[in-house]
């Protein structure tokens, strides 16, 4: 990724976001607070939630770490292939 020309191929979120902490700093902030904040939702719908858009946007690291964390939460690995498989 040209942008982010400093990646490696291991490389994750904390890379780009520990880098620059005044410009990317917010942005942890602000997930942090949006997938552990007080919400209705548990951590593991919001997991879901996080795991199907990354799905739809095709981001495999993203989608691998919400999914592991899903799971983690309890949800079952059924329902996230079915959820990225078939909406209905």
């Amino acid at each position: 990724m040209p942008f982010f020309s400093f990646l490696k191929d291991n490389s994750d979120i904390t890379d780009i976001t520990w880098r620059d902490r005044k410009r990317f700093g917010p942005f942890d902030k602000a997930s942090q607070h949006l997938m552990r904040g007080k919400s209705e939702l548990t951590f593991a719908e919001r997991e879901l939630i996080a795991a199907y858009v990354s799905s739809l946007n095709s981001c495999q690291y993203c989608f691998g770490s919400h999914k592991s964390v899903a799971k983690a939460f309890g949800i079952s690995e059924s329902l996230l292939t079915n959820l990225t498989s078939d909406l209905e």
